[in-house]
């Protein structure tokens, strides 16, 4: 699961009311087992577009001239209303999520990716609602559960 090195903090807290603070002659464990870490990717803010007045969420798909993909990749970024972009396979080299005020500002965002140099087509598909909200526990109950883990 974790392909590069990594360091890992773990806090350990050893006392409290029950059975009592440890003194001079409390024998603690030889050995400290970890059952599980948690591992979370981030606690900053849940930012919605549509509060920040961009409710129209379109998906828009890129063809990108072969040997272009990085140089597209790297335009993208730059283009304040694409808020994520992936490389895929299939129809398009390219899925971004885009947002914009209404879909006059969608179609001038579609322009302006039409007009990076290597992007050869483009192809959009507007949201009308979103059915299942981004969500990580499900899964991280099913991977617990698969193992064993209650």
């Amino acid at each position: 699961m974790f392909d590069k090195p990594f360091f890992l903090i773990l806090n350990l807290a050893v006392g409290g009311y029950w059975p009592g603070d440890p003194d001079g002659s409390t024998v603690l464990p030889q050995q400290l087992v970890v059952d599980y870490v948690r591992v979370i990717t981030g606690t900053g803010p849940a930012l919605s577009p549509a509060a920040l007045g961009h409710p129209v969420l379109a998906f828009v798909h890129l063809e990108v001239t072969q040997g272009h993909l990085d140089e597209v990749g790297d335009a993208l970024a730059a283009v304040p209303e694409i808020i994520e972009a992936f490389s895929t396979t299939g129809g398009g080299d390219l899925l971004t999520r885009v947002v914009a005020r209404d879909n006059g500002h969608l179609e001038d965002v579609i322009q302006q990716l039409i007009q990076l140099p290597g992007v050869v087509r483009t192809r959009t598909e507007v949201a009308l609602r979103e059915r299942v909200a981004y969500r990580v526990l499900p899964l991280v109950e099913a991977v617990g559960r698969a193992a064993g883990t209650p």
